[in-house]
This record gives structure tokens, C-alpha cells and sequence, in this order.
């Protein structure tokens, strides 16, 4: 990975660690805030929690920005390849975590779950082109149905 990281680093291990260690946070929170008393559970929800979320949100905007950015035009396939699974990661622990806070029972979160679902959604669309933009095949035939409709 040392190498993803110089070779990349507007969007090395750095920005993903960051934010899988807040989700990671979160759920183990979450998990930990069921189990515990009524004061416990306000303090947790009124004020970590919503600070974490907040803190995933804006982790994960800078992420995307700079994966949307114009340096991953010019990565060669390997390394989209990689970068497309380390997204796909980042997508797998949204999902448990929006899995583990389900609407309803945290209705105070329910905004930044919504951002999270969204960006969750963007990651996942960002993956997809990686993955597309190193199969030579999926490149052909996209220029071919733009030929089609071009032409």
C-alpha cells in the first residue's frame, strides 16, 4: 500500500483510514449506546454521535472531491483497480452502518443518514467507472454506443 500512497496521494491510505476509523467508531457506538442506560444514551446520541456523523459527512465529501477530481484521469489501470476496492470497502461499512442506526430510532440522525446514503450511493457510482475505465471491453463497447448515437 506504501506504494498507492505515493503514487496517489491526494487520495492515498490516509483519507480512507480516516474514514473507515469514523465509521468504525460509529458502529462500535451505536452498538455499545443500545446496550447502555438512558443517560448514556442521550449523552451518546445528543453529542458524539452527531459529531461523528458530522465528522464521516465531511471526510468522506473531501474523499469524493477528490476522487471526482482530475488526477484519476491519468492513473494507469492497476492502481484504479485498487482504488476501486478500497471504495468498495468504504461502501461496505456504510451499509452496515446505516444497517446498524435504522430510520426511526434515531430520528436526530436521520438527516445525516440521508447525506451518508447519498455520498454512500456517489462511492459506489465512483467504483463502477474505475472498474469500468480498466475493462477494455466495457471501453469498447461504450465508444461503440456512442458512435451509435453520435452518428
Amino acid at each position: 500500500m506504501a506504494t498507492m500512497a505515493t503514487t496517489i496521494g491526494y487520495a492515498g491510505d490516509i483519507q480512507f483510514q480516516d474514514v473507515e476509523d469514523a465509521v468504525d467508531f460509529v458502529r462500535a457506538g451505536v452498538r455499545l449506546t443500545n446496550r447502555a442506560g438512558m443517560v448514556v444514551r442521550l449523552i451518546c446520541k445528543a453529542v458524539v454521535f452527531n459529531q461523528a456523523l458530522a465528522l464521516i459527512i465531511e471526510k468522506q465529501a473531501t474523499l469524493i472531491d477528490r476522487l471526482n477530481g482530475p488526477k484519476p484521469q491519468g492513473l494507469g489501470q492497476a492502481v484504479l483497480a485498487d482504488l476501486a476496492d478500497r471504495i468498495e470497502h468504504l461502501v461496505k461499512l456504510d451499509d452496515e452502518l446505516l444497517d446498524s442506526i435504522y430510520p426511526g430510532k434515531y430520528e436526530m440522525w436521520n438527516e445525516k443518514l440521508v447525506k451518508i446514503a447519498h455520498q454512500r450511493d456517489t462511492l459506489e457510482s465512483i467504483a463502477e467507472s474505475f472498474r469500468m475505465a480498466c475493462d477494455f471491453e466495457a471501453q469498447t463497447l461504450l465508444v461503440s454506443a456512442l458512435h451509435t448515437v453520435c452518428v
